[in-house]
């Protein structure tokens, strides 16, 4: 009896548990969340090969996985409403396992959240935490809107990595009691000045299969097919300028072309002096960087061919012993130096520059930082224009140079 009534008991906890018993056809089927995979993702526009020498050093180590190395700011005084750039600089320590994203947080002087952004930014979009590979150096641009009615004196930004409820936890660093690394503290001001915007400038360079014949001339069908640059402008203003300058680009496996036509009436070049001294005079200016983080170059040309060529390895710290391995002809429209001579018209340019001179790896889809200046001095009136104004006296401020795409 009493085994019949365990029995009995067993049958009816095993109906409870796995409830009634239905046909296939009947049974709802439970839809179940999986996760789903990130597709494999390009990270080399993000990833840089070494840290800049301005940036602010934090080292803040998220778990021993991620170390927020530092950042860069491009002002300290902000009015309500403006933007505010911020460059973040991560490094990747160990692989990442599971689905992080990025925040930042907008505090106030009494150490209050006021608002908060997440995921904001190119890198942020696309290439998610769990995606780094030890050792890469991850450049993080992100533009921030201060909002228009902030009412404290300061503002501190503070990040970090969160996943659902948890962020990821910092174990060496500046750190506040609720996790987040503490990042730049701005000062808000409604008399701050307008910063200037970082420049929106850029070009898609088409790639030729045949090398361009560098003799000054112009004359070859492959110009036809080259991306030209808008009109040069006032470099610090912005404003159009009295003679007009062409600048054209292509490119192919090993080398950058340029091109350019400069109208000139009075052609002046120091051929006697030294090639430091090419600013001096009438001259045509090239400056590009491979990334932000690394150095930059600079390859100034005269009307008679003469170069000077530099390595920046930080801001205006130059290394005049590097070569760029440029090729460069030009052709002068005129007489140079001869200010009682009417007739001058133009100068013309073409340079071939190596590729490997200025980047490492693939070039197709890349993006390099550049721009380009002439100097026109003409019946002792200066002229300084350019692709990208810097708005400023400075041909090295790189918060303006434009993106020079290469393109298959």
């Amino acid at each position: 009896m009493f085994r019949t009534v365990l029995i009995c008991l067993w049958s009816m906890l095993f109906i409870i548990a796995c409830g009634p018993t239905e046909s296939p056809e009947k049974t709802p089927k439970i839809k179940l969340d999986k996760k789903v995979a990130l597709s494999p993702v390009d990270g080399s526009p993000f990833l840089v090969a070494t840290l800049p020498r301005d940036m602010k050093r934090i080292d803040a180590n998220l778990d021993n996985r991620i170390m927020l190395v530092g950042y860069s700011i491009d002002f300290d005084t902000f009015a309500p409403g403006q933007s505010l750039n911020v460059t973040w600089f991560w490094k990747c320590l160990k692989p990442v396992d599971g689905e992080w994203e990025y925040f930042t947080h907008l505090m106030d002087e009494d150490g209050d959240m006021i608002t908060s952004v997440n995921s904001q930014g190119a890198m942020r979009a696309r290439y998610k935490p769990q995606m780094w590979k030890p050792g890469e150096i991850i450049k993080d641009d992100e533009r921030i809107q201060i909002p228009t009615d902030w009412k404290s004196n300061i503002l501190e930004l503070r990040t970090g990595l969160w996943q659902g409820p948890n962020r990821m936890r910092v174990v060496k660093g500046p750190v506040d009691e609720e996790g987040r690394v503490k990042g730049p503290v701005v000062t808000i001001s409604a008399d701050a000045p307008k910063p200037i915007a970082r420049s929106s400038a850029a070009v898609t360079i088409p790639y030729i299969s045949k090398a361009v014949k560098i003799d000054g001339k112009l004359d070859e069908e492959l110009w036809q097919s080259a991306a030209g640059l808008p009109s040069f402008v006032n470099t610090l203003n912005g404003r159009p300028v009295r003679r007009k300058t062409d600048v054209r680009l292509l490119w192919d496996d090993t080398h950058l072309y340029i091109a350019m036509v400069a109208d000139d009436t009075e052609l002046v070049n120091p051929e006697t002096e030294s090639s430091q001294d090419i600013w001096k005079a009438d001259a045509f200016d090239i400056f590009l960087m491979p990334d932000a983080a690394g150095p930059y170059y600079e390859i100034q040309v005269s009307p008679s061919g003469i170069i000077y060529d530099a390595k920046y390895t930080a801001y205006r710290e130059a290394d005049a012993s590097w070569e760029s391995g440029i090729s460069v002809a030009t052709n002068v429209i005129g007489t140079v130096n001869d200010t009682a001579e009417p007739t001058d018209q133009r100068w013309t340019l073409e340079a071939a520059i190596p590729l490997t001179q200025i980047a490492t790896g693939a070039m197709d889809n890349r993006t390099l930082q550049g721009n380009f200046f002439r100097i026109d001095r003409t019946a002792g009136i200066t002229e300084y224009s350019g692709w990208s104004a810097p708005m400023r006296g400075d041909f090295h401020a790189q918060d303006r140079f434009g993106q020079l795409i290469f393109k298959k």
